[in-house]
């Protein structure tokens, strides 16, 4: 007996063999499943919303959702250590947690930048005598 040919799709984001029915028109051709896809979709619309909401404030344009504490102290242009204080002040709380090659750290979401922004940046409405 030979071997057996392997049934379905492989999907290249999950890494598995799919059956037809979990592929769309354009996902046979791409590679992606349905849930990859709907993946995607759900973090290009939370991209957005994060781009929107930092406009809204006056910060540039972010290129990702969710920051560890350096890339958004980065973001802010301060200090990390300048970025734990204010997190501390305020009482920010983490929104999730990542594995990095230097251990375990804490990510945050564009709400919490921005809490931060508002609190370090200098008033605009004071007017110098």
């Amino acid at each position: 007996m030979g071997k057996k040919k392997q049934q379905g799709y492989y999907c290249r984001i999950c890494g598995s063999y799919r059956a037809n029915e979990k592929f769309s028109g354009k996902g046979h051709q791409q590679h992606i499943c349905k849930d990859c896809q709907r993946e995607q979709q759900e973090h290009k619309r939370a991209l957005k919303k994060a781009r929107q909401r930092a406009a809204e404030v006056g910060l540039r344009l972010p290129k990702r959702v969710d920051f560890t504490r350096l890339q958004a102290a980065s973001y802010l242009q301060i200090t990390p250590s300048q970025f734990d204080y204010q997190r501390k002040k305020l009482g920010v709380e983490h929104t999730g947690t990542y594995e990095g090659q230097n251990g375990t750290g804490y990510l945050y979401d564009i709400e919490a930048i921005i809490t931060i922004f508002e609190a370090i940046r200098p008033d605009k409405d004071e007017k110098e005598v």
